[in-house]
């Protein structure tokens, strides 16, 4: 009973203690410690700045993006003469199309030319009446053929002028008899008026007889009929003369019409023959499908002469050399009311690992006015999906540099991602934004 009564008093100089000694500070510089960080973690969200940007990936392109090289009609390969990746020079001849059928075409219209010309020659010699000499360089069978019209024609006009001509000669040789024995008739014809006046006055006076006078009458009465006859036959040789002149100045004029008439059909064949020759010239250049400007081959369809192509078909791609790249990304439906040109961006390149070569910096430099929902096949060449937006994004260099200073080329195609930088919020706006959705979409789903 003593022994129970004496333990509490043998510990109260422990619980004594205990009461007397201070509390320990550590707990409480920790609540003010956690106290104080929370604090500043709230005045860090309320006034710290985080920038906005939207993300966007594409690739690397040039400008103008790359040349096509297509066929302008439908053809056979006949060789090709680059190889994929071959680094060629403007004007360089890439693919050629077999042309046996755009020679053929070719030669036909030159042939054609050729005669033409010859017969415009051979035209102008008979206009002027002067010989046809061979033109140098000219086809023979050509000369043959325009020489042998030339020779038969001036034959020709030569025999109706000639014929004419002796008509002419003749006629004018029966004037000339006719015109004699007219005048003949006329230095006669008194003599036998007077000597038949004569008979009738000495039948008057008795001395001959009625039958003389009327002899002598008769004759007079035949030499004016004769007369009269003559006088109409130089009249008809006169106007059988100018018929024959009429004539020849007709064969003259008909002959030079129609020379003249031939010379404007050919002049207007020759015209319209020039276009068809420049076209066919051209459709022959087009035979040879050239670079366009300096790059590089990409995308070659076929190495193998002989294939079918259809016109339009992209046979290869040029990828300009010298032209600066651009970065093509596709903005989403999202960003892209808060997207415009001029917005700073930093680029990715997927190639070369930012966080070791660094990334490039640029501008927006173009942002499509539509989505590729109206063009999707458009949309799925350029890699992006129907309902993006292309933006073009101007780079401030061409080139990175490794951190040992290498230099890093940049080429088309490379995949990038780019940040476009939109403006700044806070932290507390970046965590509340969440909180803020929730609230307007929460609680109304049906």
């Amino acid at each position: 009973m003593s022994e129970n009564a004496q333990a509490p008093s043998g510990e109260a100089p422990d619980l004594l203690a205990l009461q007397e000694e201070a509390p320990a500070r550590m707990p409480a510089w920790v609540g003010y410690a956690v106290g104080t960080l929370v604090l500043l973690l709230f005045a860090w969200a309320a006034f710290g700045q985080l920038d906005i940007v939207a993300t966007a990936e594409g690739r690397l392109v040039p400008r103008n993006h790359s040349r096509v090289v297509q066929p302008a009609e439908a053809g056979v390969v006949h060789e090709v003469l680059v190889r994929e990746g071959d680094a060629v020079h403007a004007g360089q001849v890439l693919m050629r199309m077999d042309g046996t059928l755009s020679r053929t075409e070719l030669d036909v219209l030159q042939a054609e030319s050729a005669l033409r010309e010859a017969s415009l020659r051979r035209i102008d010699a008979e206009l002027r009446d002067q010989p046809l000499l061979p033109q140098q360089g000219e086809p023979v069978e050509v000369s043959a053929q325009v020489g042998a019209q030339y020779r038969a024609r001036r034959q020709a006009y030569i025999d109706a002028v000639s014929q004419e001509e002796a008509q002419v000669q003749r006629t004018r040789h029966e004037l000339a008899a006719a015109r004699e024995q007219l005048a003949k008739l006329q230095a006669t014809l008194p003599l036998v008026k007077r000597a038949a006046q004569a008979y009738e006055q000495l039948v008057g006076e008795g001395f001959v007889s009625e039958l003389g006078a009327h002899d002598r009458l008769r004759e007079r009465i035949a030499a004016e009929r004769d007369m009269q006859g003559q006088q109409a036959m130089v009249a008809g040789l006169l106007a059988s003369l100018e018929q024959s002149g009429h004539r020849l100045a007709q064969i003259r004029s008909s002959y030079e019409s129609q020379l003249l008439e031939q010379r404007m059909g050919l002049l207007s064949e020759r015209q319209r023959s020039q276009g068809e020759l420049r076209k066919q010239g051209y459709r022959s250049g087009l035979l040879e499908l050239r670079a366009a400007e300096d790059g590089t081959v990409t995308d070659l369809v076929t190495y193998t002469p002989g294939a079918v192509v259809q016109p339009g078909v992209v046979l290869m791609n040029l990828v300009p050399r010298h032209e600066p790249l651009f970065a093509e990304v596709a903005v989403r439906n999202e960003d892209v009311g808060f997207v415009a040109p001029g917005q700073l961006a930093r680029v990715k390149l997927l190639a070369y690992p930012f966080q070791k070569y660094g990334l490039l910096t640029g501008r927006v430099e173009l942002l499509s006015a539509d989505s590729g929902a109206g063009d999707p096949q458009r949309a799925a060449t350029q890699g992006r999906s129907p309902h993006s937006y292309r933006a073009l994004v101007r780079l401030d260099t061409q080139q990175l540099r490794g951190l040992a200073g290498e230099v890093l080329s940049l080429a088309p195609g490379m995949m990038v991602q780019a940040e476009i930088h939109q403006g700044r919020r806070t932290v507390l706006e970046y965590l509340l934004s969440p909180v803020r959705r929730l609230a307007n979409e929460a609680a109304r789903e049906r």
